[in-house]
Formats: structure tokens, C-alpha cells, sequence
């Protein structure tokens, strides 16, 4: 474990890139891992060390990533492009957007996704590497709106920026996300009676990509389930 200085990140806010890159750039210099998962503090892994290393390491130079070309449709009726469009500021859980359209960046292949992901170390690099050299992005994406959806996804399917990513991917999540199908802005916390949704889906011999980790989980809410996955 190591514990890197502290960024201070908020909702939607463009920190929250910042402090993705910051893990990248950590693990590139002082490990020679194959992959590098960006997970959340309410995030908890489903299966066996063991078992992630075996699947990661049957996809050695791949990354696993859920992603979708803008614009997209439920992202509203623009498809998600005023998040790009307009320059934006988060405060507490509110948006300000400034009524100015912007030039979006040219070369770029914007498209979204979530911030879960799970990089290939070449592909890791290349995010890194462009932050480096592109401020001119940088700059632009600081005053997007919820940067963490749409920077590095933009970044990886740009092949300019990362050669090679759209035939090294899996386009598909490894994580199972507790979804109820309510009109909610995050999915609901995971308690003991998610239990059977959760394995089941984790058992389904035809799935194609396992699940490997879900969410959301709160150590004051979730405590029983967790030790049941613990306990599998």
C-alpha cells in the first residue's frame, strides 16, 4: 500500500482526473504491474486475488473499458456534448455553467464512459503521457462538466494520443453496480438483500466478462454483505 498526497476532489469536479492520472503515474514509476484499476473507497472486490490475476494476465495487454462516442443519448438531448461545450464549475452538489459555447478540441475523439476502468499499462502511460503533453487539454477539460466521465475516455479512443487502444480493449465493465431502476444520480448503497442479485450475476457461466468488483458499499451499511462475499 502506498499512500499518495492527498487531492482535494469533489463532485463533478476536474480533481477527480487529477487524482486518476496521480495513480497512474504512481504505479508506472515504482511497479512493473500489467494493469492498474481505478476503483472507488466504495468499491469492494468480488472474486480471489488469484482469480483477477488470472484473468487480467489471460488479457495481458488489454484494458477493460465501458465507454460510448459522444453524442449520447442518455445524456440528454444534446447528447452530452454542453458538458464539453460550455465551461462549467461544480459547487457543493450544484452545476454552473456558463451560457458561452467553446471550441471543442480538434484531433479529439470525445467520447464518455465510466470512471471505473481497468488500464493496460501502456494504455495507463498514454493518459499520463498526454497530460504531460497537452496542457492545452488540460485547460479545456478543467472546466468541463464531471471531467472523470469523459477526459480519459476521450484520451484512450484518440489515435493520436494512444495508438492501437480500439483493437486492445474489451469494451465492457468488470464491475457489477447495484442499479434498482430508480431515477437516482449514483446507485443505491448494497445491503444484505442485494445478496442474491449480486451472486447471481457473479455465477452466470455464459458471461462473457466476469464481474470482479461492485458497488457501492459503506462499511456502516454493508457490513453483513461484505462478509458474506468474504466469506464465498
Amino acid at each position: 500500500v502506498r499512500l499518495l498526497p492527498r487531492i482535494r476532489t469533489g463532485w463533478a469536479r476536474w480533481e477527480n482526473v487529477a487524482a486518476e492520472v496521480a495513480g497512474y503515474r504512481a504505479a508506472l514509476a515504482t511497479t512493473d504491474a500489467t494493469h492498474v484499476a481505478v476503483l472507488t473507497g466504495s468499491d469492494y472486490p468480488l472474486a480471489h486475488p488469484s482469480e483477477i490475476s488470472a484473468h487480467l494476465g489471460a488479457h495481458r495487454e488489454e484494458s477493460f473499458v465501458a465507454s460510448f462516442p459522444l453524442p449520447y443519448d442518455r445524456w440528454g438531448r444534446d447528447g452530452g456534448f454542453a458538458r464539453l461545450r460550455y465551461p462549467h464549475w461544480a459547487w457543493r452538489k450544484h452545476m454552473l455553467r456558463v451560457p458561452l459555447p467553446r471550441r471543442l478540441p480538434r484531433g479529439v475523439t470525445l467520447t464518455g464512459g465510466s470512471q471505473l476502468k481497468v488500464l493496460a499499462r501502456r494504455h495507463a502511460a498514454a493518459v499520463v503521457d498526454t497530460v504531460d503533453r497537452r496542457p492545452d487539454l488540460v485547460r479545456f477539460w478543467r472546466r468541463s462538466w464531471i471531467a472523470d466521465e469523459t477526459f480519459v475516455p476521450s484520451v484512450l479512443h484518440t489515435p493520436s494520443l494512444t495508438p492501437g487502444f480500439a483493437e486492445e480493449h474489451v469494451p465492457e465493465s468488470l464491475w457489477w453496480i447495484g442499479w434498482d431502476g430508480a431515477a437516482r444520480k449514483s446507485p443505491p448503497w448494497l445491503t444484505l438483500p442485494d445478496a442474491g442479485r449480486l451472486f447471481e450475476r457473479r455465477a452466470t457461466p455464459d458471461a462473457t466478462t466476469p464481474n470482479l468488483f461492485a458497488r457501492k458499499f459503506s462499511t456502516e451499511r454493508s457490513g453483513e454483505l461484505l462478509d458474506l462475499i468474504d466469506g464465498a
